[in-house]
């Protein structure tokens, strides 16, 4: 068998640079990542305040239903507030 074409490269070992390779790979993550939270938050269409609820349905707010931590006195009565809810 006769070689028809003879590679431009004398060397036919292939090494990887690893600190190259692993510097693109953090740089790309790192902007991947940054890019996925601006997009993230642009989509985010929640509603996280009264004043966004006036805004959205042009009306004043009548109540407020009040964030209530775990291991608050109050943590029954919004357990029972999330059963009815159900």
């Amino acid at each position: 068998m006769r070689h028809w074409f003879q590679g431009a490269f004398s060397d036919p070992i292939f090494r990887p640079n690893l600190s190259n390779n692993l510097t693109v790979a953090i740089g790309v993550g790192l902007v991947g990542g940054i890019l996925l939270v601006f997009l993230f938050e642009h989509l985010d269409d929640t509603i996280k305040t009264s004043e966004e609820v006036e805004n959205w349905v042009q009306a004043p707010v009548l109540g407020v239903i009040p964030l209530v931590a775990s291991g608050s006195s109050l943590a029954p009565k919004r357990n029972t507030y999330f059963l009815i809810r159900r």
